[in-house]
């Protein structure tokens, strides 16, 4: 057996939003924390996001289009950590929207693209099935 590890050679890359203010809300159901406006993608793109958080007690969400994506919590000290995570989007112009559900606040929000040169993937697609959170 031969074992081998691929490299990836990123083709393209961009900062899109890199906001270090703090904002905060408190609010029984879901809301929106903070609205970046909107970006614009001329290519299909990975899109790559990471926001700290102060309580993991709250339930975050970003949303960017029309869709909700997730990303991963990684639990930090004392109640703080940060959301990280990737979705693969079509291109167009999509809203980027961070909601939250209690009392919330995120602060150095990043969201960026990565084009890697062996890339290929399925843009995000509207799943038929009800969800409930």
């Amino acid at each position: 057996m031969v074992l081998s590890e691929q490299v990836r050679q990123i083709g393209n890359e961009s900062s899109l939003i890199d906001d270090s203010t703090s904002y905060s809300q408190n609010n029984a159901s879901w809301a929106t924390l903070k609205n970046y406006g909107n970006i614009t993608l001329s290519n299909a793109a990975l899109i790559v996001w990471r926001f700290n958080i102060q309580t993991s007690a709250v339930s975050y969400r970003l949303k960017i289009g029309s869709y909700y994506v997730w990303g991963k919590y990684v639990s930090g000290a004392t109640e703080t950590g940060y959301y990280m995570g990737v979705a693969y989007m079509a291109a167009g112009t999509h809203a980027i929207v961070v909601e939250c559900k209690g009392n919330g606040q995120i602060r150095y929000f990043t969201l960026g693209t990565a084009k890697f040169s062996d890339e290929t993937g399925q843009t995000a697609r509207t799943y038929s099935s009800s969800l409930s959170v």
